[in-house]
């Protein structure tokens, strides 16, 4: 039973961690967009 546990804990932090990934890279591609339309702004000036 014990080992049913330890693999549910596993599985809950790396959902965790896959969580935080996600996140960041969305707040990157995020980051990227804006400064893609801050660079295409000046261009067409």
């Amino acid at each position: 039973m014990g080992n049913i546990s330890d693999m549910s804990i596993q599985v809950a932090v790396a959902v965790e961690e896959q969580s935080a990934v996600a996140y960041e890279i969305n707040r990157n591609i995020k980051q990227v967009v804006h400064s893609v339309m801050l660079k295409g702004s000046f261009i067409n000036i």
